[in-house]
């Protein structure tokens, strides 16, 4: 190689390395920037987030809190737990961060919306807003966020129906919305279309509708949560076909007749709390089939005649564990 050709080399590759070295100073002046004109909507941000400063633009991947970048210095995670910070998100420019998957501010005092705009993060993959003051409808937009696999919204204000656009986020596997206001159907289409989801978690809300036989399509679950709710109908037969259900929890609802026997078809089956309902008829025997079953809550229903002796059989229940209250005939 010439001497010319090797200068050639030498200055295309220290371009090359300068321009990468001047794109990700770009983005982490750009996306610094947009986190400084969040914060200074902040009220109690001093003492915080005191990292986050002018003087450490150009190095928020190193020593900012709560900010973590890839390799290429492009921020990915934004996590902000447990700092009582109270703002909105209002002013937070979701734009100037393509390249986040990760964003949590769980356990703060953020209120307002939910932004419509929280939709161009379009390589979102965690989601956690839970428990702050958030209030009004869960956006549509958000269907919008194809790569979540976590989308946690619980104890929040949240009020009005699910939007049927969350059954677009065929990736999820975790999805929780306790302890809002949230009331009318659930969409059908989440049962239909979120195949690989595992933990179901609607409780604490205000659904006064039937049950919904239709979750019984979600045969990957594994927890199951509708308590504190007004649910009421029967539970269905086919439930049996959530064979992979560990946690079930139905307790404090409105629901009414027998529990049916198929449950104890489910043999993964750890817990299961079906307290403070309408149900009737007596307990199943074959619940002895269900082996892995550890806690059994039963407690204020209509049911009749006496406690099975089959439940001797499983050694995993202890008698602490067990809450039942019969009617004797």
């Amino acid at each position: 190689m010439t001497t010319c050709h090797m200068l050639v080399c030498f200055a295309f590759h220290f371009l090359l390395l300068f321009s990468l070295s001047l794109e990700t100073a770009t983005s982490e002046t750009i996306e610094g920037r947009a986190l400084l004109e969040w914060k200074n909507t902040f009220l109690n941000n001093h003492h915080v987030l005191h990292s986050w400063s002018i003087a450490k633009l150009h190095n928020i991947c190193w020593n900012w809190t709560g900010i973590t970048c890839n390799n290429v210095g492009a921020v990915y995670k934004i996590k902000l737990n447990d700092f009582s910070i109270s703002g909105t998100l209002e002013s937070l420019d979701f734009v100037s961060f393509p390249n986040l998957t990760r964003f949590s501010l769980y356990n703060n005092n953020f209120t307002g919306s939910i932004p419509y705009a929280i939709a161009n993060l379009s390589h979102l993959v965690f989601l956690d807003l839970s428990w702050n003051r958030f209030v009004s409808f869960i956006p549509s937009e958000i269907g919008r966020l194809t790569k979540l696999r976590l989308l946690n919204l619980d104890g929040n204000n949240l009020n009005g129906t699910i939007p049927s656009q969350i059954s677009y986020l065929q990736h999820l596997i975790f999805l929780s919305l306790n302890g809002n206001s949230l009331t009318d159907q659930i969409p059908k289409a989440i049962f239909s279309n979120l195949s690989n989801l595992q933990t179901f978690d609607c409780g604490g809300n205000l659904f006064h509708v039937p049950f919904p036989t239709s979750l019984v399509k979600l045969s990957k679950l594994k927890q199951l949560d509708l308590s504190e709710n007004s649910f009421y109908g029967s539970i269905p037969p086919t439930i049996e076909n959530l064979s992979s259900l560990i946690n079930f929890h139905l307790g404090y609802n409105m629901l009414q007749g027998h529990i049916p026997e198929s449950i104890c078809n489910i043999h993964s089956l750890k817990l299961l709390s079906l307290s403070y309902n309408n149900m009737s008829g007596p307990i199943p025997e074959c619940l002895e089939n269900a082996t892995s079953l550890r806690n059994l809550y039963l407690l204020s229903n209509l049911l009749q005649g006496s406690i099975p002796t089959t439940l001797c059989k499983l050694h995993s229940i202890t008698p602490l564990s067990i809450s039942i209250y019969l009617t004797i005939l």
